[in-house]
């Protein structure tokens, strides 16, 4: 099934809401566990289960920690490559506020959840860590969904962005409160984000 832009904002939007208003019980603990280290793993691996159609209940608590830390790693994984490239600019002599290197950082950032995400979902649907390396299925799935759709689908979610980051900048001038704020829609950008992408590679 292929939804139009709009339709697919409006879905993850409800998907959001349904998991986190309309859930109480399920946004408190998700925003709990999202604070704390090594149990945020439980967290990322309720949120996987989007992927996969299923209810993202807090269930399954130990599988949910396994795959969630597996999501980190796969994520540290591509984030290797464009690491190293930064140290080597930075050991060649370049400052790290140039303007070269702050670009090559945005830049390196974007492809690392350009690339990141497909192999993710891929990951979280067949439920098999080599699943976020099979390079032919991932760059199948891009292919599929088409290159300029993907870049679009990108760009959405970075204006989508722009007004909740300058929301968190205003709260969080007020002390306590704009951590408050933060954490509280975390559990809903990740459950927006999961539909948003999950959708799009439908």
């Amino acid at each position: 099934m292929t939804v139009t832009t709009l339709e697919n904002i409006r879905e993850s939007c409800g998907v959001a809401v349904k998991n986190t208003i309309f859930s109480i019980p399920r946004w408190i603990v998700l925003t709990i566990f999202t604070c704390i280290p090594i149990i945020n793993f439980i967290a990322s691996g309720v949120f996987l289960k989007i992927y996969r159609k299923e209810e993202p209940a807090i269930t399954e608590v130990g599988k949910c920690f396994i795959q969630g830390l597996l999501s980190t790693i796969i994520t540290l994984i591509y984030s290797i490559i464009p690491t190293i490239i930064i140290i080597i600019m930075l050991l060649c002599g370049m400052n790290a506020e140039s303007m070269i290197v702050v670009l090559a950082d945005c830049l390196l950032t974007l492809l690392i959840g350009f690339i990141t995400a497909p192999a993710i979902i891929n990951f979280a649907r067949k439920q098999s860590f080599g699943g976020a390396f099979r390079f032919g299925e991932i760059i199948g799935m891009i292919g599929k969904l088409g290159l300029g759709r993907y870049i679009l689908a990108w760009i959405t979610v970075i204006i989508l962005c722009i007004p909740v980051l300058i929301v968190w900048v205003v709260f969080s001038m007020i002390p306590g409160l704009g951590l408050g704020l933060i954490l509280l829609t975390f559990p809903m950008m990740e459950f927006f984000a999961a539909k948003y992408f999950d959708n799009l590679f439908e």
